[in-house]
C-alpha cells in the first residue's frame, strides 16, 4: 500500500512539473520555455488563459511593452535625425532631438514594468 501512495505521489509532481514556464533573460528582455521548448507569445497567452491572475499579468506587460517601444523607437528616430542633419552639415533641429530623448528616457520605466511582470 505504502509503495502505491508512493507512486501517485510521485506521478502527481511529475505532472504537475510538466506544466512549468520557465524563463530565460535574454538581451531587451525574456524568452519562455516549456519542457525546453521556446514559446512564442501567441503560444503563452494561450497557455496563461486558464490562469486568470497570470493572464491579466501577461496583458498588463504586453501592454507597457507595447508602450515602451512606441516611444523609444520615436525618441530614437527623432534623436538620429536630429544627429544626422547635423553631421550631414545641415541646420539640425535641436528642439527635436531634445524631445527625442525626453521620449526615449520615458520609455525606460515602461520596459523595466514590463520585465518585472
Amino acid at each position: 500500500m505504502l509503495t502505491l501512495i508512493f507512486s501517485l505521489v510521485v506521478i502527481y509532481v511529475a505532472a504537475q512539473g510538466n506544466d512549468t514556464i520557465t524563463i530565460k533573460k535574454t538581451f531587451g528582455g525574456q524568452t519562455f520555455y516549456q519542457n525546453g521548448v521556446l514559446l512564442k507569445s501567441k503560444q503563452l497567452k494561450t497557455i496563461l488563459k486558464t490562469d486568470g491572475e497570470a493572464y491579466k499579468v501577461f496583458q498588463s506587460s504586453k501592454a507597457a511593452t507595447t508602450v515602451g517601444t512606441i516611444l523609444g523607437y520615436t525618441g530614437g528616430f527623432m534623436m538620429g535625425w536630429s544627429l544626422g542633419t547635423a553631421i550631414g552639415g545641415g541646420k539640425p533641429n535641436w528642439a527635436i532631438g531634445g524631445i527625442g530623448a525626453g521620449l526615449a528616457a520615458v520609455s525606460i520605466p515602461f520596459s523595466i514594468s514590463a520585465n518585472k511582470k
